[in-house]
């Protein structure tokens, strides 16, 4: 949108007691507090009791704000989101917990805990790509999907849209299996990461398992290893999801497959190791060698874990490797 916006209905706010906003968007460069959205009121100059966000508070960075009562509450992120694609944002107003903050891509990018009351805006304009300030440039930049939640969505919830990307389909009710956990194989120090994807009526929670044993930080939709090791070869990871269904007061559950993570890294594949510390003894398989001289002199000398050659002795590696 470059000159041009969308004009939502007014009043999409009013009688909420939490609110969450949901994009996806693709940005061109904009000037300073070109908005994404912007919900309130204005007297034809500036905003009066609004809440918006902008992709570009500055330069370098990502704001949300609302009117409380009197003047404006912020939060904002370091981040610069001009020409990126598809960036995923949820933008939570919350005043029964306090929480006022953003995620972007499913990961939280600023909150603070001191939010009131959303009764302060007045929701006259429902703005997707204007400002409320009329001084303020208007959004360039597309947006796959425009999102409202009457509620404060969790981040699990927020990180799970992100993941099943902003055409997916909307469900409640009982948990559905949209995308089974999957082996991986990484590098040795690579990132390894699990998902299982589902459906279903919010809040969903996960809780992830390696080897049996359940993992203090694996409650999103996915678990992450930010630099797998060769300690890590060989694991097994699975995943339970489960929510409640508030019509039918019943409880869902659903057990992702078992994953096995493949770490390719030195200790993995390496088959053999002639360490030199006190032999030439293969430290890892049975291919063990000799020091030898071919003329009968001195052998090669061990010196702090390295093999020294003079020139008139040779190592030998006398065991055939199969």
């Amino acid at each position: 949108m470059a000159g041009n916006y969308v004009n939502l209905p007014p009043r999409l706010l009013d009688g909420l007691s939490a609110v969450t906003f949901e994009f996806w968007a693709s940005y061109g460069v904009n000037a300073n507090f070109a908005r994404t959205f912007d919900f309130g009121n204005s007297n034809l100059t500036a905003g009066i009791r609004y809440l918006f966000f902008t992709h570009r508070a500055t330069a370098t960075s990502l704001r949300e704000a609302i009117i409380e009562p009197l003047a404006e509450k912020n939060i904002s992120a370091t981040g610069s989101f001009d020409n990126q694609t598809n960036m995923h944002v949820a933008v939570v107003f919350d005043p029964q917990s306090g929480f006022m903050g953003f995620y972007t891509n499913g990961v939280p990018a600023a909150s603070r805990a001191d939010l009131v009351t959303l009764t302060n805006v007045d929701n006259a304009v429902s703005y997707v790509g204007r400002s409320t300030f009329a001084a303020d440039p208007w959004l360039n930049g597309s947006i796959d999907e425009f999102r409202i939640y009457s509620t404060r969505l969790s981040a699990p919830q927020i990180a799970t849209n992100f993941l099943n990307g902003p055409n997916a389909a909307i469900t409640g009710g009982p948990l559905t299996l949209v995308a089974n956990t999957q082996d991986r194989i990484v590098g040795d120090t690579e990132t390894a990461t699990f998902i299982l994807t589902v459906n279903g009526e919010g809040p969903i929670r996960y809780r992830w398992f390696r080897n049996g044993s359940p993992l203090a930080d694996g409650t999103n939709s996915f678990y992450t290893i930010p630099s797998a090791t060769p300690n890590d070869h060989g694991a097994q990871f699975y995943c339970i999801a489960s929510n409640f269904v508030t019509a039918t007061a019943t409880g869902y559950s659903i057990t992702g497959r078992v994953a096995t993570l493949t770490v390719n890294g030195s200790d993995s594949t390496l088959t053999h190791r002639w360490k030199f510390d006190s032999d030439a003894n293969d430290s890892i398989g049975t291919a063990h060698g000799n020091l030898t001289n071919s003329t009968g002199g001195p052998l090669p000398q061990l010196t702090n874990g390295a093999v020294v050659m003079n020139g008139l002795a040779q190592l030998w590696i006398s065991r055939t490797i199969s």
